[in-house]
């Protein structure tokens, strides 16, 4: 204890207004399915973006694992296209771009009303531990995990196949096991 806090809470909190929920809902309603996976393929620095080839690799397996699901890939203004020509390439009815998404908030409000998360980003990592969403979060090293990591049961952490601080180079059977381990904490209530 410092100063009377109890230094072991490691709760997060992101409230949205009213509104910013209701927009979330509003758009998810107009897409079949029930269950939402959030894809996220951006991070902040160089080298923490997936790229097209690996998003394509990465959304298969997601697929593969939840085939009713809705695949939401969030999608900022100024990633838009490359958003929108990875849902063309990978041509499934059940993978959406998010395009409506201005802000950070509007991410959340998507991210608050999913069943589980993937992305690079630790933004993104910690609005998931937020709303309390199972997730897999990839991370280019053990230094930017141990600064960065979720403080939830509820998140799968993977590194890239060593010496690589490429997220690209994330072991696919690794990610198999992730997304298995997010489905059953889902299925488990969540």
């Amino acid at each position: 204890r410092f100063f009377a806090i109890d230094g072991t809470n490691y709760g997060y909190e992101f409230p949205l207004r009213d509104e910013e929920l209701a927009n979330a809902r509003s758009y998810l309603s107009t897409l079949p399915g029930q269950n939402t996976i959030v894809f996220n393929r951006y991070g902040s620095p160089h080298g923490k973006l997936f790229s097209k080839d690996m998003s394509c690799k990465l959304i298969t397996e997601i697929n593969l694992l939840y085939p009713d699901a809705r695949i939401i890939m969030l999608c900022p203004p100024e990633h838009r296209a490359p958003t929108l020509e990875i849902k063309r390439e990978l041509g499934y009815s059940n993978v959406y771009a998010a395009t409506h998404i201005e802000t950070i908030r509007d991410s959340a409000a998507i991210i608050r009303e999913s069943d589980s998360v993937v992305t690079t980003d630790t933004s993104i990592v910690h609005i998931a531990c937020a709303y309390e969403k199972p997730q897999v979060c990839v991370y280019r090293d053990r230094d930017e995990l141990a600064l960065w990591r979720p403080f939830s049961d509820k998140a799968v952490s993977l590194l890239p196949v060593p010496p690589s601080r490429d997220v690209n180079d994330v072991d696919m059977n690794a990610f198999r096991q992730a997304l298995a381990k997010t489905r059953s904490l889902y299925a488990a209530g969540g």
